[in-house]
């Protein structure tokens, strides 16, 4: 793991933590509601569920793109918050800085590529 950018190896472990509390939370208040609880739950899930769709691929692809080393993954990891970011504006506060960490981390890939 020497040759890996760190800060995209930062931005993965962001990435993978807002997305893993992003599915926790929106399991927790649709499953653990009553009545309209659980209506109002699931209203709130399906706003929130394309920008939780783009921060998961996004944290997929950091975690390819520091596997594998390749800067297309990072791209398109970097891409994908970006695109969460706008999907929902609210939550822009948790992705934007995940977004520009993984945008230098991409950036500074091209050091660690032979």
């Amino acid at each position: 793991m020497k040759n890996r950018s760190k800060t995209l190896i930062i931005s993965m472990v962001l990435g993978v933590a807002y997305s893993i509390y992003l599915m926790s939370y929106f399991y927790d208040v649709t499953m653990n509601g009553n009545g309209m609880d659980f209506i109002a739950g699931g209203i709130a899930s399906a706003i929130v569920l394309p920008h939780m769709l783009a921060t998961i691929a996004g944290a997929v692809f950091s975690v390819v793109a520091v596997i594998i080393n390749k800067r297309w993954c990072a791209l398109v990891a970097f891409i994908m918050y970006y695109v969460a970011s706008l999907l929902f504006i609210m939550y822009a506060i948790f992705t934007l800085p995940i977004a520009i960490i993984a945008t230098i981390g991409y950036v500074r890939m091209k050091k660690y590529i032979c």
